[in-house]
């Protein structure tokens, strides 16, 4: 069964057509979103440029680590 729904609260009932009990029933739903993909989207791609910043920064501390160590020249931390 397909319809168009309309705004409001839904509930879907399942019965045996003679009212005995025991009802096996197998139920899916399906929704449209249509700002669901633009913002799915956004999200993936943020995520992405945060992940390659993440990225550059601990390169950029592995280089300065690494001509530290070179130049003889340790930083401590406190």
């Amino acid at each position: 069964m397909t319809w168009r729904a309309e705004p409001g609260s839904w509930t879907a009932v399942v019965f045996n057509a003679t009212g005995a009990r025991g009802v096996d029933a197998r139920i899916s739903a399906q929704a449209e979103v249509p700002a669901l993909r633009p913002l799915s989207t956004g999200l993936l791609i943020g995520g992405s440029l945060m992940a390659l910043l993440g990225l550059a920064m601990m390169l950029v501390a592995a280089v300065t680590a690494g001509q530290s160590r070179r130049n003889g020249t340790t930083t401590s931390v406190r």
